[in-house]
């Protein structure tokens, strides 16, 4: 179950969260490049304030989203994860407005590296989208 944070401005997506825009750090890799070794999807992840500012996948409505660990709540119960949008199959970017949830740890997949600029849109490591797309089923 997902924890929604909104304010009375913020009516059309309950989710989002107006706030400092976050710069996050880019992972540029050409094809020849090594890709990174296989993640385990739902491994245990310790909650701690190591996480901030990691990257992770997502589940919201039974679809993945990478995003970027923006906070640790205080009883561990939850992270605050600023995520991107997609815009097909392993493509993404960030919103104008950051999308800010508070995501239950039940719903957080697993740690990523950031994610790759490709032309103007992101991109998670092929072999890590691929195992979160199977632990899905789709």
């Amino acid at each position: 179950m997902v924890k929604h944070l909104s304010t009375d401005n913020d009516i059309q997506n309950p989710c989002s969260r107006r706030k400092k825009q976050i710069t996050p750090p880019v992972s540029v890799q050409s094809e020849s490049e090594n890709s990174v070794s296989t993640v385990n999807v739902h491994s245990e992840i310790t909650v701690d304030d190591s996480l901030l500012h990691q990257y992770c996948i997502v589940q919201y409505d039974n679809v993945p989203y990478p995003g970027l660990i923006t906070s640790v709540e205080s009883d561990g119960a939850g992270l605050e994860i600023s995520v991107m949008h997609s815009i097909g199959d392993n493509r993404f970017f960030w919103p104008r407005v950051d999308d800010v949830c508070v995501y239950e740890m039940a719903n957080v997949l697993t740690l990523i590296p950031p994610p790759m600029k490709i032309t103007r849109h992101y991109q998670v490591d092929k072999e890590i989208w691929e195992n979160v797309k199977d632990h899905m089923n789709i």
